[in-house]
């Protein structure tokens, strides 16, 4: 099948939709498909580029408005490259492209990822549902990643016919480099480091991680990412006492990430909203074998960690809460060592690439047919 990727940004840019759709589109092109991403350029010239087997076309951007790429060129992109393809799937939200896929004829088979809600601005949401609508009904196929997203979501539900629940999927870990000591995080961090990876924005709750922190005084911190709230969250740390104990490293490449990950005693996903709709973060982590703390969203989140069988669930924007499971991993290696086990298991049966890549597949192929 040819098969077209329509998305925000692509690799190397980082975040949890980049992440699925560098695994899916892999996965695809390595399972026989022609595979073309087209995405919004992170300046102001376009590029067209070979990544392995996918072809990435990106549009020049201009600027952002509330996290919306702005690139001129992007529509005429779709129309052209959708004419190659068999098949169209857009990732959103993402205004601009949904207002230019309505303009495809009505035989071209579309599907949408439905990531999210627009959560974090209620009144771009209610300018923007007249569009979603319209969108929906034009799609073929809504996908999502948890039942949770059908369930909480102010849109969906009127277009349940039309769902189909597919969880994220990523690649196994990678092999550590030869020269790679598996333990060397550990040298620098200590042996019972918490990680949090993601970006640093006000749904993340990283401040209330901080504050839990703050109560857990054996507690260790690494924060991998960047984002706007970073300057303030260094403040926050260093005011509280905790410079020596909260290590800023700021967007890592993927074998600094992996490094991460096999060195950590457990991920923790502090989000505070359902902006958080699956937190990809914890698939990876799980991937490693380790435990993750995450919070009782109205999400996928929950449906992704299960309490005291992958990790541990706490209420958001609880500080004390988080702390009380912060300590009681720390406290207890064997439980850690017997969650972590059971969260590689769930990842293996249900959030891999090639379980991803398979059902997508089956999907597509019965739309094209």
């Amino acid at each position: 099948m040819r098969i077209l990727q329509v998305g925000k940004f692509y690799a190397p840019s980082r975040g949890g939709i980049e992440t699925l759709v560098l695994n899916l589109s892999e996965g695809l092109a390595a399972a026989g498909d022609s595979v073309t991403v087209l995405c919004s350029a992170d300046s102001n010239r376009g590029t067209v580029e070979d990544r392995g087997d996918v072809r990435v076309v990106r549009a020049a951007t201009w600027a952002k408005v509330f996290s919306q790429p702005l690139s001129p060129a992007l529509p005429a992109h779709v129309m052209r490259e959708a004419r190659r393809a068999d098949l169209v799937h857009v990732h959103t939200p993402n205004p601009l492209v949904e207002v230019t896929v309505l303009g495809l004829p009505r035989t071209m088979p579309l599907v949408v990822s439905w990531h999210s809600d627009i959560v974090s601005q209620p009144g771009l949401a209610r300018v923007y549902e007249p569009l979603a609508r319209a969108f929906l009904r034009r799609v073929n196929a809504v996908v999502v990643a948890t039942p949770h997203h059908i369930r909480y979501s102010p849109l969906l539900g009127d277009f349940s016919a039309k769902c189909h629940v597919i969880p994220y999927g990523i690649a196994h870990p990678p092999a550590l480099a030869p020269d790679v000591d598996p333990h060397g995080t550990q040298g620098r961090y200590g042996s019972d480091y918490l990680l949090y990876v993601g970006r640093l924005v006000p749904y993340k709750g990283v401040d209330v991680l901080l504050r839990a922190v703050e109560q857990t005084p054996r507690a260790t911190l690494v924060v991998a990412g960047d984002g706007p709230m970073r300057g303030e969250l260094e403040r926050q740390a260093a005011g509280a006492g905790m410079a020596h104990r909260v290590h800023f490293v700021g967007s890592v490449s993927d074998q600094a990430l992996a490094e991460l990950y096999r060195g950590c005693s457990a991920l923790v996903l502090p989000s505070v909203t359902r902006a958080e709709a699956f937190g990809l973060v914890l698939a990876e982590a799980m991937s490693y074998g380790k435990p993750v703390i995450s919070t009782r969203l109205d999400s996928g989140v929950t449906l992704v960690n299960l309490h005291d069988v992958t990790g541990l669930v706490v209420p958001p924007a609880d500080p004390g809460a988080l702390s009380q499971a912060i300590s009681s991993l720390l406290e207890a290696p064997e439980r850690r060592a017997r969650l972590g086990e059971q969260a590689q298991q769930r990842f293996r049966e249900h959030y891999s690439r090639d379980a991803l890549v398979t059902r997508m597949r089956a999907l597509y192929a019965r739309l094209v047919a």
